[in-house]
């Protein structure tokens, strides 16, 4: 347990910081390639829900997932909420698993 009463609003404002500058980064990259491309975050108690409701309600025509890897024990199995969305999707999925050398 932590001890800092704004530990937790720090932590958020850091991780929508990052979630802001990946998405900028995605997107800017796609652009370049000529690639339409829209990024969101999208926050929810269940994750895989709050995606794939997003996805059908802006009619994506693709899912992309990065798959993080944080475990680092190099461990070949996709988080749960990959999987969840790629068994419940009706939008199309892709997911990306970077390789050691990534």
């Amino acid at each position: 347990m932590h001890h800092d009463a704004e530990y937790a609003q720090r932590r958020q404002e850091l991780f929508e910081k990052f979630a802001r500058t990946y998405l900028d980064f995605v997107t800017e990259s796609a652009q370049a390639q000529g690639v339409p491309c829209t990024c969101k975050a999208v926050n929810g108690s269940a994750p895989y829900l709050a995606i794939m409701a997003e996805a059908q309600q802006d009619e994506c025509d693709l899912i992309f997932l990065a798959a993080h890897g944080w475990r680092g024990d190099g461990a070949q199995a996709m988080g749960s909420e990959t999987l969840k969305i790629l068994l419940h999707s009706p939008v199309p999925v892709l997911v990306h698993k970077p390789g050691a050398a990534n």
